[in-house]
């Protein structure tokens, strides 16, 4: 299997996985082709957008250090992140 093959199903496993733990209100597209994909989570009443880098699935937010609910899309950032370790360690190649 090639890596770009192990990348597609990892992604396709990390997609499931936030759509079924999260309130996913934008799922994972790829607008600019920059190499990530964005997507929003609502959370008590407050959607928060998230890129995911394509090859490292490193996940970041949109809020500035400062900004209301910045504290929020941390810890969901973290989970986020958590949900993906364990995801991708569920996989076997």
């Amino acid at each position: 299997m090639t890596q770009k093959e192990i990348n597609k199903l990892q992604s396709k496993a990390i997609f499931k996985a936030v759509q079924d733990n999260f309130n996913l209100t934008r799922d994972f597209e790829d607008f600019e082709g920059h190499g990530y994909w964005s997507f929003a989570i609502e959370k008590d009443g407050i959607e928060y957008t998230f890129d995911m880098q394509r090859r490292s699935f490193d996940v970041w937010g949109y809020l500035s250090r400062g900004e209301e609910n910045k504290e929020k899309q941390t810890e969901l950032e973290t989970a986020i992140g958590e949900l993906i370790e364990t995801t991708l360690s569920e996989l076997e190649f």
